[in-house]
């Protein structure tokens, strides 16, 4: 992970979202609390994710309402949070369906899905639904936040109540 933020080619718009969320230069989260939290759930984050966290962990964004609905929609990068949030067996299911382990790092629509990183960085998102492919990396995952514009895609194959 860049040390720079400029290094991440973060649009003009993600970056004041990072910012307006509390992101600063030099911006360090503690995983401990994180790890405490994976390792009573069984898992086992990778360095991708250790990363990403250490920057951009205990962040939570606030987006603005999406035309037609009056509420604002909250995001977070809480691993401790979304690992509380998360059934290991789904993330398990999620993990098999995407051919790679996944480790909580946050969730979305105001805590409905609980975002889940892969070991190559791919950021999936798990609901009753199913699974959703959400962001390619860390930062495409900080663009989905600030700047939006695009949907989640459902995976085939994920279950459906």
């Amino acid at each position: 992970m860049p040390e720079n933020v400029e290094e991440l080619s973060l649009s003009p718009q993600a970056r004041a979202g990072l910012e307006k969320a509390g992101w600063h230069q030099g911006y360090r989260c503690d995983l401990v609390p994180y790890h405490e939290a994976w390792k009573s759930d069984g898992y086992t984050p990778p360095e991708t994710v250790l990363g990403f966290l250490s920057r951009f962990g205990g962040l939570h964004f606030r987006s603005s309402p999406l035309e037609g609905l009056p509420v604002q929609e909250d995001f977070h990068l809480d691993a401790r949070l979304a690992t509380q949030g998360a059934y290991p067996d789904q993330v398990a299911d999620g993990a098999e369906l995407v051919g790679s382990a996944l480790t909580p790092i946050g969730e979305a629509q105001n805590r409905h899905l609980v975002l889940l990183m892969a070991e190559d960085g791919r950021v999936f998102a798990l609901g009753d639904r199913g699974v959703y492919s959400v962001a390619t990396s860390g930062p495409d995952l900080i663009e989905f936040f600030t700047a939006g514009g695009r949907s989640l895609k459902k995976l085939d194959g994920s279950w459906q109540p």
